[in-house]
């Protein structure tokens, strides 16, 4: 099968788990979930499914466990900005803002991705439906984040929550271009595992510290399995496409988060963030056209 069809496969499956994990955070909140809870509890859960995943698919050799001080290096500044900084601010914000505003700006990512690849990964051109897709999801932003016409007339746009989304998004963006330039040689499931694993040891020490009940509900073992598997399909298909074409393909994830947030939450959108939304779609197919 072609790499690019796999690469894309692989890229729309993580999107499906993406568009899950916001709902089911409201879910772990409804249970009276707390913060640290999730974030500790989804980590350890991701951490042990990645590391399976990993021995299983690396199991005539040890790679998993050969990584250089470079790399580690890495790894390290993946693992960390990721969970502790990024997914930190992407669930206190899901707490107060709608599923919709949330998938929608937290995948913005190949605005970033777009702007940092071309000072870092010379390797990989940009071309002009790369730049018009990425205006549309600018838009598509906008038009989420405002809500009603009439708020974008008066510059109401966004929330606190909304800011502390875009704020996680170029934490992640920035660490798809730490990958594609530092670890596009080891196998990505070590990657995947690596992401959570590191994250999982410093807040084990904060939990020594700070002992909060890790397991309260089945929520949190289902969002490590979400982001566990969601990874794992990201980040194989990073190595199979572009980096803003592998984010931008996972953008999936609104449609599934707004179905699915309708039918489990009752939320609904407004008829300017569905035109959002619309523009996000068009964007994402401009972003993979081939060149």
């Amino acid at each position: 099968m072609n790499k690019k069809i796999i690469g894309i496969s692989l890229a729309l499956g993580a999107g499906i788990m993406w568009g899950l994990e916001p709902i089911v955070a409201k879910l772990a909140y409804a249970s009276n979930d707390t913060l640290s809870q999730i974030i500790i509890s989804r980590s350890i859960f991701a951490a042990a499914l990645t590391f399976i995943y990993s021995i299983l698919k690396n199991r005539k050799n040890n790679k998993i466990f050969k990584i250089n001080r470079t790399k580690f290096i890495a790894l390290f500044a993946v693992s960390t900005i990721n969970v502790l900084f990024a997914d930190m601010l992407y669930y206190l914000a899901v707490a107060s803002i709608p599923v919709a505003n949330a998938v929608v700006i937290a995948h913005l990512q190949p605005i970033l991705v777009l702007l940092l690849g071309y000072f870092l990964l010379k390797h990989e051109k940009v071309n002009s439906n790369d730049y018009f897709g990425v205006f549309l999801m600018i838009i598509a932003g906008i038009f989420v984040s405002t809500g009603t016409f009439q708020n974008l007339i008066q510059f109401h746009i966004g929330t606190r929550g909304d800011l502390l989304v875009f704020l996680a998004m170029t934490g992640w963006a920035s660490t798809t271009i730490i990958i594609k330039k530092y670890l596009a040689e080891i196998d990505s499931s070590i990657v995947a595992f690596y992401r959570f694993f590191i994250a999982t040891l410093v807040l084990l020490v904060y939990l020594a510290f700070n002992p909060v009940g890790i397991f309260s509900s089945w929520y949190q073992v289902l969002l490590g399995a979400i982001v566990g598997f969601g990874f794992i399909m990201f980040y194989e298909g990073l190595k199979l496409i572009k980096a803003v074409q592998a984010s931008a393909l996972e953008l999936s994830a609104p449609f599934f988060g707004i179905g699915l947030s309708f039918l489990i939450l009752r939320e609904t959108i407004t008829w300017f963030q569905g035109l959002g939304i619309l523009s996000l779609f068009i964007g994402v197919y401009f972003l993979s056209r081939k060149e």
